[in-house]
């Protein structure tokens, strides 16, 4: 659900166009009776909501045991379909936001250790000495 960006930091996973079709298509089919009062626009703001999420969350909210279908008794509206999106999200926020803290102090140990290691230390003494008598601008 998540990988590393070009940088090195955490990215989500965007969601695959067939994975989408796929949520759509299983979200509406579960409303036999729902008909929006414009089809083309709802099937185009769920599309867009859903293109929003990784593919595991396109399936928990579609997925007619678990998801929307199972809570939800007419066609969902599109601020419904956010909100469930959202609430899928969040333990995968969580992880991502720890995860994040957990690389950046592991960075900060790392240079700590770096800063403590003495000779990296002697060498940014001479550096400072350096710049001290101008030896360096």
């Amino acid at each position: 659900m998540m990988a590393k960006d070009s940088r090195g930091g955490l990215v989500f996973i965007k969601p695959s166009a067939p994975e989408i079709g796929d949520g759509v298509k299983r979200l509406l089919g579960c409303y036999p009776a729902g008909k929006p009062s414009d089809p083309q626009v709802y099937v185009a703001a769920v599309t867009a909501v859903l293109a929003k999420y990784p593919n595991e969350i396109v399936r928990e909210v579609t997925d007619p045991v678990r998801g929307l279908p199972s809570t939800c008794k007419f066609l969902p509206s599109i601020a419904e379909l956010m909100e469930a999106c959202g609430k899928a999200m969040a333990p995968y926020w969580k992880e991502y936001r720890e995860a994040e803290r957990a690389a950046r102090d592991a960075a900060e140990r790392e240079e700590t250790r770096k800063y403590r290691d003495s000779n990296m230390r002697a060498k940014v003494n001479t550096l400072i000495e350096k710049w001290k008598k101008g030896a360096i601008v």
